[in-house]
């Protein structure tokens, strides 16, 4: 049952700072069919941090750019205001033991959950960032990301 619950989360694992991670958000998880029960499963199979206080700080200013990114998908944030702006977003990562075994499993990834992510961060923070959606080419060894331009979706 374990094992169905991680395949399930596999399609919306995305990766910063190398780490791989999920929002934390209940109403994003619920429409992919994720509810918090799942989550307490996982972290007492020691494959996911349940920990709900987890989050990702940023600080970000005019034209600084924070990439999230799964193997296909990446939502690119770009600050907009000269003065420097805090946020967070919420999440659960994975395990050591998580991650290898993520490393070996197929992987499909959720294009709706992408956008439902994004459009969560742009609402949450709408003055002071600007979203988009792109997709991604293969992660350069020295770090970078490439993707494509335009955005295949983007909030203002």
């Amino acid at each position: 049952d374990e094992a169905e619950i991680f395949q399930k989360i596999i399609p919306i694992l995305m990766k910063f700072a190398n780490s791989l991670f999920l929002t934390n958000d209940k109403d994003i998880l619920e429409k992919n069919g994720i509810n918090y029960e799942m989550i307490l499963r996982l972290s007492e199979c020691g494959l996911i941090s349940s920990n709900s206080l987890l989050s990702f700080d940023f600080k970000i200013t005019n034209n600084d750019r924070i990439l999230l990114y799964s193997n296909n998908s990446l939502i690119r944030i770009i600050g907009k205001n000269d003065v420097p702006y805090k946020f967070s977003i919420g999440v659960y990562t994975l395990t050591k033991a998580g991650e290898e075994l993520y490393s070996i499993l197929n992987k499909t990834y959720d294009k709706e959950y992408i956008s439902n992510l994004a459009e969560k961060i742009y609402t949450d923070n709408k003055d002071k960032v600007a979203v988009s959606i792109h997709i991604t080419a293969t992660p350069l060894n020295d770090g970078r990301i490439l993707y494509i331009d335009p955005p295949l979706r983007s909030f203002p």
